[in-house]
């Protein structure tokens, strides 16, 4: 054990005379007792070793001019500062090359904020105010507008001395309110949810938007109002007075000028009375949509041709109406029809197109156009 800088003597170079003493103690940084070393009367033998015992020393420390952060020296001893947490080691250690002290304090790591989590829908979750929060502390995690719901908390452990701590993702139910001012296209369908108002069709559904651009209001969209495109002039084939044969030319559905057959299964073609009301009679023709639903592009009058007959003679007031109709529509294209009578009589049938209501069915939606026959006999 190197005493170096732990004692000092005031033996000269030393050594002890013969019969002497001279005392040895605790050199600073050191703290303790006071021996004294002795040398037998009469010594006569060089390597002879001095009487001692050595004093008891402790290393000793003054406290830094500048104390270390997170550190506090009380009446009590050392603690942790404020912001710091842990349990304080204090050490006095030795330079053994200058002998000189320093006061070493270990134990004290500063309190760290939390982080937020990422997160997954910037649209829908709000985590303003959760970029910074303190141990022991929490944030709220809400709902963003138009969005409403719960908001449960996400806790930043108390204690905590990791910078990089994510606290534990507590996802809200956060749901889409139904707008203020409910669009001309939908109406309620009394158990909270909505249904495609007479004159549109499709799948309604609520929408409160999605990144990049986030909406500030909830919208409803999926029902559309489509009607074909063009209807080609019918020419009555048949020459019989009250029989009437031809071709029904049309184009594809298209909603508000963009041909969008997306939501059509078939369009049907019916008789029906003068006021536009449906026959108890069979379809005159039911077109099935082509297996690619037509989108965008132009108007192709001639999509759809199909061949009817129509037998008038036992109508009510020798009135009709043809209907080619889109289930829940109110409008339509106008086709002019002439009944060609080579008898005695003649009789002339204008057809208009108009519109006929029928009820859609979840999962289908049905294009119908509407013909109405005008009659008069000349």
């Amino acid at each position: 054990m190197d005493l170096t800088c732990m004692m000092e003597t005031t033996c000269e170079g030393g050594l002890v005379e013969p019969g002497g003493s001279c005392e040895v103690y605790c050199r600073s940084p050191y703290v303790g007792g006071t021996e004294n070393a002795t040398c037998p009367s009469g010594n006569t033998d060089a390597g002879v070793t001095a009487t001692l015992d050595l004093p008891m020393c402790t290393l000793q420390c003054e406290v830094p001019s500048e104390i270390p952060p997170g550190y506090q020296l009380t009446e009590y001893g050392w603690r942790c500062a404020d912001g710091y947490t842990g349990g304080v080691l204090a050490r006095c250690v030795l330079d053994q090359e200058t002998c000189r002290s320093s006061l070493l304090l270990e134990g004290c790591l500063r309190l760290q904020p939390c982080k937020p989590p990422p997160n997954p829908d910037e649209c829908r979750h709000d985590l303003f105010g959760c970029d910074r929060v303190q141990p022991g502390s929490f944030c709220r995690l809400r709902c963003r507008p138009p969005f409403t719901g719960g908001s449960p908390k996400m806790i930043c452990p108390a204690g905590n001395t990791n910078p990089d701590y994510v606290m534990k993702w507590a996802e809200p139910y956060c749901f889409c309110p139904a707008p203020e001012e409910v669009p001309a296209a939908y109406v309620a369908d009394g158990q909270g949810g909505f249904d495609c108002a007479p004159g549109y069709v499709g799948l309604p559904a609520l929408f409160c938007g999605g990144a990049p651009q986030c909406q500030l209001q909830p919208a409803l969209t999926g029902c559309v109002s489509p009607d074909v495109c063009h209807v080609e002039p019918f020419t009555d084939e048949d020459d019989r007075p009250g029989l009437v044969r031809g071709v029904v030319s049309f184009g594809p559905a298209e909603v508000q000028g963009v041909i969008a057959e997306l939501h059509v299964e078939s369009y049907d073609i019916l008789l029906a009375d003068d006021c536009g009301q449906a026959l108890p009679l069979p379809p005159l023709a039911i077109v099935q949509r082509r297996p690619l639903a037509a989108s965008g592009g132009c108007c192709e009058t001639r999509s759809y041709q199909v061949t009817v007959e129509a037998d008038l003679t036992d109508l009510p007031h020798r009135a009709a109406t043809v209907l080619v109709a889109v289930s829940g529509l109110l409008h339509g294209k106008v086709i002019n029809i002439t009944d060609v009578d080579t008898g005695q009589a003649s009789t002339t049938r204008k057809v208009t197109v108009t519109g006929a209501a029928h009820a859609a069915t979840a999962g289908s939606v049905w294009l119908l156009f509407t013909a109405v026959l005008c009659l008069w006999r000349t």
